[in-house]
């Protein structure tokens, strides 16, 4: 059975912790890729730029990856395809009915992770899904937890959010995102 991590988010905009994440993700040696999923439009986070513009960013990103780490990686559209509401519950349903010999693990961020309790089915998620937590400055995993997780260093506790306050404010962002990157989200948030 093939193994897939699924990194998904918003990605408004893609920035260097997100960075480290998929770059961990593609060293483990224990599943067959990773798709970087970034998630169809969201009443809570109305701030999201276009879905053209998000995936056209991560494919840019992508495009400047070594060979040796983006032959591994996708970008995948499959959660905007399947449209709104964006649910994990939902998207992992939709991805189970497609991919029936594909065994998927989610990664999600300490603070997602601590949060889903909350989300539309957030119990069955805890239950159902295999999960990489990445440990968050300020959200531990909790003591119980007896799943996978890593700690990344210090520098990759970036946000998107720092990132549109950064530019609100115009402050510089060229050292929290991929140089890659850095003219396309200058151009769509200024």
């Amino acid at each position: 059975m093939r193994e897939i991590l699924i990194y998904g988010g918003s990605f408004s905009p893609i920035h260097n912790g997100h960075d480290a994440i998929i770059r961990y993700c593609a060293s483990l040696n224990d599943y067959s890729g990773v798709w970087i999923m970034p998630s169809a439009r969201r009443k809570d986070k109305p701030f999201l730029l276009c879905d053209s513009a998000r995936l056209y960013m991560l494919r840019q990103y992508w495009r400047s990856l070594p060979p040796e780490i983006s032959k591994c990686i996708k970008v995948s559209d499959f959660e905007i395809r399947i449209g709104e509401p964006s649910e994990t519950l939902r998207t992992d349903t939709a991805l189970r009915q497609k991919y029936s010999k594909t065994r998927f693990t989610y990664v999600f961020g300490s603070d997602s992770f601590n949060g889903m309790k909350d989300w539309n089915g957030g119990q069955e998620l805890y239950k159902r899904l295999n999960i990489l937590v990445v440990a968050r400055s300020g959200h531990d995993v909790p003591a119980n937890y007896k799943g996978q997780y890593i700690i990344l260093p210090n520098n990759c506790n970036i946000s998107s959010t720092i990132i549109r306050e950064r530019l609100c404010a115009n402050k510089r962002i060229s050292h929290l995102v991929p140089a890659s990157v850095l003219e396309l989200i200058q151009s769509h948030y200024t």
